[in-house]
Order: structure tokens, then C-alpha cells, then sequence
């Protein structure tokens, strides 16, 4: 799986990590995600590596999903993914990727808009 290498205080921050700490608090990406989307996930690495190429819907800084926090709850997050070497093959051990992570905020309906 893609094993995380760095965290920038702000993600730890949103994730409730330890904002001073040395190493992610997370190793690998599938801990940051729900167990039901780690299978589809693979599947999707599988066929970038294959093709070579990240599928827009991931590089669209708009890519909403949900990111496991400290505690093992979840928060909505966007995110934008893509690779620091573009002639690098995905498939490369060494192929580096990025993930910016912003705060999604989704309003909370209130009781009169849920009915």
C-alpha cells in the first residue's frame, strides 16, 4: 500500500495527531480510510499503476472523502492527489505522491430542514 512519509503540522492538526511529532501517526493511507473502500481503493491503485496515470477525479482539488482522525472517528475532507515526478512510473517503488488536505465543512441540517 502507499505508505505515508510526511505530515505537515496543519494535517496533523485536523487529525488531532501530535502536531510536534517526528513520523505520521498513520503508516500507510488505508488507515486514514473506511475498511469498506480499502478493496476499491487497491483496485484503483492497481489500474493507475497499469495505465500510468492518475484518473482526474483524483487530481480535481475538489475530491471529497472521508479521513479517519485520531480516535478513530471521521471528518469530510477535499482532497487533490498527484505525483511529484510526472515521468515517474506509478508503479516505480519510488514513485512519490502527494495529497493536499483541506477541512470540508458540511452544514449541519437543522431539525425544521430535516422534515
Amino acid at each position: 500500500g502507499l505508505c505515508i512519509v510526511s505530515a505537515n503540522q496543519q494535517l496533523r492538526r485536523l487529525l488531532g495527531w501530535d502536531v510536534e511529532g517526528d513520523v505520521p501517526e498513520a503508516r500507510y493511507v488505508t488507515e486514514l480510510m473506511r475498511p469498506g473502500l480499502i478493496e476499491s481503493h487497491q483496485r484503483w491503485m492497481d489500474r493507475a499503476s497499469v495505465e500510468n496515470s492518475l484518473p482526474g477525479s483524483l487530481i480535481h482539488p475538489l475530491r471529497n472523502v472521508e479521513m479517519r482522525c485520531k480516535g478513530g472517528g471521521f471528518m469530510r475532507v477535499n482532497l487533490s492527489i498527484g505525483v511529484f515526478n510526472k515521468a515517474a512510473k506509478l508503479s516505480a517503488g519510488n514513485c512519490l505522491y502527494y495529497c493536499l488536505v483541506s477541512r470540508c465543512d458540511v452544514p449541519r441540517l437543522s431539525r425544521e430542514d430535516s422534515q
